[in-house]
């Protein structure tokens, strides 16, 4: 079955996607992260006003390529990076957008660096040049995140990268290990927290004053657009639903999956969520 029969993420995908690798059986998470930022950077660069570019590059965490062995990324770079070409302003097209299901300051949820403050100058590029980072996006993988193997090393990275001033947006669809931001409520122990969201941290104008904003949402929901921030008081209203349904359906990735049975570890899934993974199987048996 090629469609998605779940209205965003895709439940029975998600818990295979998390199953480590072993010998005999690879695992599939890098590959299924690899196309899918690749269409997430398609998608933004036919949506972005012109004056930015989004462009893929090495990502702020450590690989984890079999979720067993490591290899270490140096340089605290993101997996999609939007870049603004010119100053020029191009409004953003209305849409109706998320609101955030929880909010708090990025001096409360980052640790400053203890480092000195420094001066950057950067030189101004010709026209058809890349300029300014304005926004760093993550597609979070399983060992970067809390109890992971890798996770103190992205730790470090991310705040690394939040205190250059950019904003960075994390997009967790990884239900069964808890979000980075720690303060919020743990899935599926917690009856009001959410499987999945999309963290946005703007530290902009300075720490004291940056949000962190965080877009919760459960099984049963669409992935609704969220505001991207982009330079100066500017943003975009993304929606990632098209995006990946699409990667579900260009990856074949319902292809792996049985319907007939229940996704892997169903224990770790909340029972509300659990009886609505029951209503699609049912209907797709009918």
């Amino acid at each position: 079955m090629r469609e998605n029969p779940y209205p965003g993420i895709n439940a029975h995908l998600n818990s295979l996607l998390q199953t480590p690798g072993t010998r005999d059986q690879t695992a599939i998470w890098p590959s299924f992260h690899s196309n899918h930022i690749a269409h997430i950077e398609d998608v933004l660069n036919e949506r972005l006003p012109d004056h930015y570019l989004a462009l893929g590059e090495q990502s702020l965490q450590t690989r984890d390529l079999d979720m067993g062995g490591a290899v270490e990324v140096r340089h605290p770079v993101p997996d999609v990076s939007v870049y603004q070409r010119t100053e020029s302003v191009s409004p953003a097209g209305a849409a109706v957008l998320m609101t955030p299901t929880w909010e708090g300051r990025v001096v409360d949820v980052f640790e400053p660096m203890p480092q000195p403050n420094a001066v950057v100058v950067r030189e101004l590029l010709p026209q058809g040049k890349l300029g300014n980072i304005v926004t760093r996006i993550e597609l979070l993988s399983p060992s970067n995140k809390p109890g992971g193997s890798c996770y103190t090393s992205y730790a470090v990275k991310r705040t690394e990268a939040v205190d250059t001033g950019v904003p960075l947006v994390e997009i967790d669809y990884l239900h069964e290990s808890p979000s980075p931001v720690l303060q919020l409520p743990v899935y599926p122990s917690a009856a009001k927290a959410y499987p999945y969201s999309i963290v946005v941290s703007d530290p902009r104008p300075n720490w004291s004053e940056g949000k962190v904003r965080v877009y919760g949402f459960g099984l049963p929901d669409a992935i609704r657009a969220f505001p991207l921030p982009l330079a100066n008081d500017e943003s975009l209203a993304f929606d990632l639903n098209p995006v990946y349904q699409h990667t579900f359906r260009a990856g074949r990735w319902g292809d792996l999956l049985n319907y007939q049975v229940e996704p892997e570890r169903f224990e770790t899934y909340r029972a509300d969520d659990c009886e609505f993974i029951r209503i699609v199987m049912s209907k797709l048996q009918l």
